[in-house]
């Protein structure tokens, strides 16, 4: 082994009629979530069918200080799924959701809390890339605002976890 990934929800792939589900244990680790606090904002990472989570969304949103950018790269077919919960994410979290997927699958997508989605569908097997500029202070100070007119300035999400 190389390397290991922490990841609490499986891959489930159908590749040519048969169904493959990633090798990983899923048992009683502890999620442990990191921001990172970087020149770029704060980062959030969440890897591949994790983000699909709803606890893991909800402690991204109850974080402080808020996630201004949130990657989840990933090795997988592109679903309703995914689409759904980044859409979702950019105004539950208030954040800029980055779904970085491999060439193999393509589909990679960005969604703004300033409902300006950047999605660009590259073919299988074919690299890309997508760039967008960040203003972090026109996020953040726009976060307040849609806090304040959501009513939701200081109330506390309960994850079920």
């Amino acid at each position: 082994i190389l390397w290991e990934q922490e990841k609490h929800i499986p891959a489930i792939i159908n590749f040519g009629g048969k169904r493959f589900k990633e090798d990983i244990e899923t048992g009683n680790t502890p999620w442990i979530t990191t921001i990172c606090n970087t020149e770029f904002g704060r980062i959030a990472i969440a890897i591949c069918r994790d983000f699909l989570d709803m606890d893991l969304r909800v402690e991204l949103k109850n974080f402080e200080p808020p996630v201004d950018i949130i990657i989840n790269p990933a090795f997988t077919p592109v679903t309703a799924d995914f689409k759904a919960t980044h859409f979702d994410a950019r105004r539950s979290i208030y954040a800029y959701s980055f779904f970085v997927n491999v060439a193999e699958f393509g589909d990679s997508l960005i969604y703004t809390p300033e409902k300006d989605r950047t999605e660009r569908i590259i073919n299988a097997k074919v690299e890309g890339l997508i760039v967008k500029d960040i203003d972090l202070f026109k996020l953040r100070s726009e976060r307040k605002k849609w806090e304040v007119q959501q009513k939701k300035g200081v109330q506390f999400i309960q994850s079920t976890r």
